[in-house]
């Protein structure tokens, strides 16, 4: 048996190694791509590295212990991503570290590696430890190892393990082991079957939505947003008709107007629900919208109070939403954020807010969208339209992010650090932020796709969405193959340029990142060019 200072050696030595091509029956420490490029009483450890087969710790020697994977490891290493604690995962190196999913979720001194594992920061070489060099990514990885395949020559791929490795779909793998859609070689059981690693398909079913639109018809929406131009009430009402319509098919929208009218008594009330939350309801909304006039006062409070009386709301089955349009501040005494919070965020609604032209309460209406759940990325959180072509982008926006784009699981995750989700065969990034990706919400008991992984989910009846629960297992996965890849939208995680649809695959996603220049919204990973950047997409 190897001890431990040995073993570390000859993991040093099979990282040097080119996996590509070798069918010999490899030594402990040895790389592999399955079983069968082990010797006979060798397995194959997650971290497709040989070492003794084992079904316990007594087959193994003193300092070492029988991984999850079957192997012998150090009683301080890994073999697979269950030998270590919840929120680590295993090294390429055999050892555990902090996993994350995604830009940000390493905390400030760290980055996140395609691999999900942290890594300290770096500018220069000088800022990580001997045999380490500065990775692309920003975050120090070993000397042969990798952050993202720009670290790697030629047309090498940065694997989910930090390693360059050839792409699978030119050079092949193995025997025993398959080409994944993301070009590396999807490792294999001693037997040369597919992996298990104790993964786990999650069953979950997709969340249709419910948009409840509280409609502020105040007398102020009677003026032009620009001198001499159309009234804020004929801009709004026409950006409402077109979204409604075009969206009719696949969002149950309702209708609410708000004052219930002009007079003393009813200016500060809200009207009863003009149009029920139901399917096709664009025409009825239409009518509704045509059938009155602005007029009134400003009760917001008083509107999100009666939102979240609207019964078909409180509809567990599906995903809810408030869209409170306004283009004033509360003149009724109201509180809208506590409305937010206790009348609709604390029964699952959640309330995206827009407002339209230049006198609203900025304040007030950012503190109601992180109220309702749904601050945006970046400032204001809420959606401010000062023109016709802007309100109608942030309608279009919060539609696209009621496509259902939440998947509901049959149960919950015991740990939801070891949640794992694929689309169309390519592994995910969790995003907090919700920018791009996903995200679990434990309340909820589901996943949510947040950018152009939320239109594909949503608007692509195709599209492959695969939940692992326990590792990382991608031979649990469904791949969209229509057109021989997984062809992911914009914001999507992936490893080359020929996983995604617009052929840009840039820092690990689809499309430029916030802040680039752009011309159009296709080349924004999240969809979204503004004045020659690219944006935050919807939230």
């Amino acid at each position: 048996m190897l001890h431990t200072s040995r073993w570390f050696s000859v993991l040093a030595f099979a990282a040097a190694l080119t996996l590509a091509g070798c069918t010999c029956a490899g030594a402990i420490g040895a790389p592999c791509q399955s079983g069968v490029d082990c010797s006979p009483t060798l397995t194959c450890l997650d971290t497709q590295t040989c070492a003794t087969r084992c079904a316990d710790d007594s087959n193994c020697a003193s300092d070492e212990k029988c991984s999850a994977s079957k192997g012998c490891v150090p009683r301080t290493g890994c073999g697979a991503d269950t030998d270590c604690l919840s929120g680590q995962a295993c090294t390429s190196a055999g050892t555990c570290a902090q996993s994350c999913q995604g830009p940000g979720s390493c905390g400030s001194t760290a980055v996140c590696l395609q691999s999900g594992t942290c890594t300290a920061k770096c500018t220069t070489p000088a800022d990580c430890a001997a045999g380490e060099r500065c990775s692309t990514t920003g975050g120090c990885v070993p000397g042969t190892g990798c952050g993202a395949k720009e670290d790697c020559a030629g047309a090498q791929l940065c694997d989910s393990l930090g390693r360059c490795v050839n792409d699978c779909r030119t050079s092949g793998c193995n025997p025993g082991a398959s080409c994944g859609a993301n070009g590396q070689c999807l490792p294999a059981s001693p037997d040369g079957g597919a992996s298990t690693c104790g993964g786990e398909l999650f069953q979950a079913q997709k969340v249709n939505s419910n948009m409840y639109i509280a409609f502020d018809k105040s007398g102020s929406m009677n003026d032009p947003i620009v001198n001499n131009g159309p009234s804020k009430w004929d801009i709004a009402t026409a950006a409402i008709k077109q979204v409604t319509q075009q969206y009719d098919a696949q969002i149950q929208f309702g209708l609410g107007l708000f004052p219930a009218g002009g007079t003393t008594a009813l200016r500060c009330e809200a009207a009863p629900t003009a149009v029920t939350v139901g399917d096709r309801r664009g025409a009825q909304i239409a009518t509704a919208l045509d059938a009155v006039a602005p007029g009134g006062s400003t009760p917001i409070g008083a509107v999100l109070i009666s939102a979240g009386n609207v019964p078909e709301l409180v509809d567990a089955t599906r995903a809810n939403y408030v869209m409170l349009v306004t283009d004033g501040t509360e003149t009724c005494n109201g509180n809208g954020v506590q409305a937010a919070t206790n009348n609709l965020a604390m029964k699952g609604i959640k309330t995206f807010v827009i407002g339209f032209g230049g006198q609203v309460d900025r304040t007030n209406l950012a503190d109601i969208a992180t109220a309702g759940g749904t601050p945006r990325a970046g400032t204001p959180k809420y959606y401010q339209a000062d023109d016709a072509p802007g309100l109608l982008a942030a309608f279009n926006l919060i539609a696209q992010g009621a496509l259902g784009c939440e998947y509901r699981l049959a149960s919950a995750p015991p740990d939801p650090s070891k949640v794992f989700v694929y689309v169309n065969g390519v592994l995910q990034n969790r995003d907090v932020s919700h920018a791009n990706g996903w995200d679990y919400s434990p309340a909820t008991v589901r996943i949510t796709f947040y950018g152009g992984l939320c239109n594909l989910v949503a608007t692509d009846a195709s599209a492959k969405v695969s939940i692992v629960y326990g590792c990382r297992d991608d031979s649990l996965t469904e791949v969209d193959r229509r057109d021989g890849g997984a062809r992911l939208p914009n914001g999507s995680a992936c490893t080359v340029n020929g996983d995604c649809a617009n052929n840009l695959c840039s820092v690990g996603a689809c499309g430029l990142p916030v802040g680039s220049n752009c011309t159009n919204n296709d080349v924004c990973s999240t969809g979204v060019c503004t004045n020659g950047k690219c944006e935050a997409g919807i939230n």
